[in-house]
């Protein structure tokens, strides 16, 4: 806990000097790359944090090494490309730590890489990055992570060039990464040829529909039809992300639509109505909004919205010192502020997967464990197994295959 609750208050203090003050910007850059470093051997290093990383392991302890390269089952987990870097780090070095840091010295360069070419108020990004992005991106969601570290880095180039065919090429790399990220190309292509006013209308009145009108039972035989064009494995893996408690559907009451509205959806569309910045970074950013309110309905669009969230922190910090103190600003900040706390108070939530005593969901990251001293904790050992228990459960509930087809089956 000591290691957490110091990275943060050297965020806000260097944030304090450099991002709040008229001090001169000597060491400016030094304090950035030594952020990044720390960030990074701090993700990289951790020993069974977080039950996706702990699931990772598992994975890459199946894997053969390099010159078996011919005889990897794809079937196992994942997509080519990270598999391939995790024979290759199992070539170097037969332990998942070398995966640890490759990833995370990799995600987090990308990522300050991002925060150095879009704002000049490093600081007060990197402490956002830290308290909402951070933890999930280094701990759990390791391949998505990075296809959101390269997808923003090509974004650089788009928002300059304006290029969607460049744009369009160079994503592909990542399609071999993680599947999802082939959503999020295809929406940032789409929206290339709308205009942002017929986009706003668009999103606006598909989004209210979908808060009244949506059938979430309607998906599973929509996803049954999707089975004729996509692979095996990536249909399993949808039905089964809609089957689950952590991103199937929910119930939400209208004070909590509101709520969500008011602290999630009304401010990044006052960031879009200053109309001082990049048409194309708005145009994400509705698609951003778009996205938090049909997450209401179905959790997994969390992933979607996992693209923009970096982008939305670097405008709301940019807007701060570019406006006057206007009732606008001050919502803003006040929005900005609560998602601070909201991050750092999602790790104190009690875990769905909660039967034993008072483990709760800062068990997957608290306290923090070190190869150094591989230290086991016996929660986050319990919570991740009862997870994998969990895990195979549903698929047994709603998915049963054979060798030659794929059936849906609802367990009554």
């Amino acid at each position: 806990m000591l290691v957490y609750i110091s990275l943060f208050l050297f965020f806000v203090i260097l944030s304090l000097i450099y991002d709040f003050s008229s001090t001169q910007n000597k060491n400016k850059k030094n304090f950035f790359i030594l952020c990044c470093v720390i960030l990074s051997l701090v993700a990289g290093l951790r020993y069974r944090i977080g039950v996706d990383s702990m699931r990772y392991m598992e994975v890459f302890e199946k894997l053969p090494k390099l010159s078996d390269w011919l005889s990897v089952d794809f079937s196992i987990a994942n997509q080519p490309l990270w598999l391939l870097i995790n024979v290759v780090c199992k070539s170097i070095y037969d332990d998942f730590v070398l995966v640890q840091l490759v990833q995370a010295f990799a995600v987090n360069i990308l990522v300050f890489r991002f925060i150095y070419k879009t704002t000049t108020k490093y600081f007060l990004v990197i402490l956002a990055y830290y308290c909402i992005m951070w933890w999930n991106f280094n701990f759990e969601i390791m391949r998505e992570s990075l296809c959101v570290a390269i997808y923003l880095n090509i974004l650089l180039a788009y928002f300059t060039h304006k290029n969607i065919y460049k744009f369009l090429l160079f994503s592909i790399p990542i399609l071999f990464i993680h599947w999802f990220s082939f959503i999020v190309i295809i929406l940032t292509v789409v929206v290339h040829f709308i205009s942002l006013k017929r986009l706003i209308v668009f999103c606006t009145v598909v989004a209210l529909l979908s808060l009244f009108l949506f059938d979430a039972n309607g998906l599973f035989e929509y996803f049954l039809f999707l089975d004729l064009f996509l692979p095996d494995n990536m249909t399993e893996r949808s039905v089964f992300y809609l089957a689950s408690d952590d991103y199937g559907f929910i119930n939400i009451t209208i004070v909590g639509i509101i709520f969500i509205l008011l602290t999630q959806v009304l401010y990044p569309y006052l960031i879009v109505s200053l109309k001082e910045t990049n048409e194309e970074k708005c145009k994400l950013l509705v698609l951003y909004m778009f996205f938090i309110v049909l997450r209401l309905k179905l959790l997994i669009l969390s992933r979607i919205v996992n693209y923009w969230d970096l982008l939305l922190i670097v405008m709301v910090v940019n807007s701060f010192f570019m406006h006057k103190n206007t009732y606008r600003m001050l919502y803003i900040r006040c929005c900005f502020i609560y998602s601070l706390y909201v991050g750092i108070r999602a790790f104190y939530l009690p875990s769905s997967l909660e039967t034993r005593g008072n483990i709760g969901y800062d068990c997957r990251y608290i306290p923090y464990s070190s190869y150094l001293t591989k230290q086991k904790n016996p929660d986050r050992e319990y919570l991740y197994n009862i997870n994998q228990s969990d895990t195979k459960l549903h698929r047994m509930e709603y998915c049963v295959f054979s060798d030659d087809e794929y059936v849906f089956q609802n367990i009554q």
